[in-house]
């Protein structure tokens, strides 16, 4: 993961922010898949999603409000972390191309959940 935050850093230091941002999305899976503390992560994915949606890139703030609903969930079901009204999560904006995203994610919940 280590390595996707050098990769973001870079991105967004020559300009390449289209290379940074999908070192961010990548970043934010890896850190999810293995296990890092669900409120770090949740902190991360808002400061990436908020440059995302800066910069207007609108896949990676996709993917990011995606992800930044399942990590929510996962926490406290969103209770208290719920989406601030900013990311394109599944209720608002997204690209086309971003459903098998969103069915990934729902699986995810629905499993820790335990609706499988």
């Amino acid at each position: 993961a280590a390595m996707l935050v050098q990769g973001f850093d870079a991105g967004m230091s020559t300009g390449e922010s289209g290379t940074a941002f999908l070192c961010s999305a990548q970043h934010m899976k890896t850190s999810l898949h293995t296990g890092e503390k669900l409120p770090s992560v949740l902190d991360k994915v808002d400061y990436y999603l908020e440059l995302a949606i800066l910069y207007k890139n609108e896949l990676t703030s996709g993917y990011l409000g995606i992800m930044r609903d399942t990590i929510s969930t996962l926490i406290d079901k969103g209770e208290t972390t719920s989406s601030k009204g900013n990311s394109n999560s599944e209720s608002g904006k997204k690209p086309a191309n971003i459903s098998e995203s969103m069915y990934f994610h729902r699986a995810i919940r629905a499993f820790w959940l335990g609706h499988s």
